[in-house]
């Protein structure tokens, strides 16, 4: 099994940061490529800005698609296939010395290989914001960002309960029905609970009210579809279940700090 120097990934490399330990990289991918069970020496994060592929891990496999953001532990085997052409990533990776620079140690970081949480794939949206500003604050910026992902990684592992099996339910219910959700009375019936119930006890396993989770998923959605850059705002507003451009904006806004178009050039 091959081993990738630091800061090596598969894909072609179209822009690499390196600073205090920290390896930013961002790569593109030739569509239908592949790439054999390799692993890096540090933890890193992947942000997945354009395109879809499949990644392989020991236990699970990862249909990645725009807006995924993947973590993986040090020596953590995975392969890659079935790239989209054009596939763009964003890849930080985190060396021994940034982790003790802040008195961290780097095996109390443990999150899931897809990591959910909007709040800390938030932080990667602005992340990319602050690469593109390039100014004497990027750095600063950057790390910062990165120790609040890191913070929320810490204290989801340390607090997250066992979430009840009929609340999974009304998560995959707003997953699946984001953009034309069924009244609260009808979640209830479907999931055979009181929506008094299903209102209380929503914000203490997934940290938000029903309404801000799916107004989160709609964000995500949107993101995705941004990358298309031939599909017009108002479209991808419909799409994802807002009024119009004008309630998409400020929702989009509010929750990443960037307005739709500025998203877009990032990407």
């Amino acid at each position: 099994m091959k081993k990738l120097e630091q800061g090596a990934y598969h894909g072609v490399n179209i822009g690499k940061l390196a600073f205090n330990g920290l390896i930013i990289s961002h790569n593109q991918y030739p569509g239908n490529s592949t790439a054999d069970w390799h692993y890096h020496e540090n933890p890193h994060f992947t942000f997945i800005m354009k395109g879809k592929s499949v990644e392989k891990r020991k236990k699970t496999i990862i249909h990645c698609v725009p807006g995924t953001l993947l973590f993986y532990s040090p020596l953590e085997a995975h392969s890659n296939e079935r790239y989209q052409h054009g596939c763009k990533h964003m890849s930080i990776e985190i060396e021994e010395n940034w982790f003790k620079k802040f008195d961290i140690g780097i095996h109390d970081i443990h999150a899931t290989p897809v990591i959910q949480h909007h709040d800390i794939k938030n932080n990667f949206v602005q992340l990319l914001n602050e690469l593109k500003n390039n100014d004497p604050f990027t750095k600063l910026g950057i790390e910062g960002l990165l120790l609040q992902a890191l913070a929320s990684v810490k204290r989801a592992n340390n607090t997250s309960p066992k979430i009840p099996h009929w609340l999974k339910q009304v998560n995959e219910i707003l997953h699946e029905q984001f953009t034309d959700l069924p009244s609260l009375r009808e979640i209830g019936r479907i999931v055979n609970v009181h929506p008094v119930t299903i209102s209380k006890e929503f914000p203490k396993y997934y940290q938000c009210t029903l309404g801000e989770y799916t107004r989160k998923l709609r964000i995500e959605k949107a993101m995705a579809l941004l990358g298309r850059k031939t599909q017009a705002l108002e479209e991808i507003a419909i799409q994802c279940g807002f009024y119009d451009t004008a309630h998409f904006s400020k929702i989009f806004k509010k929750h990443t700090r960037l307005t739709p178009a500025g998203y877009r050039q990032l990407l």
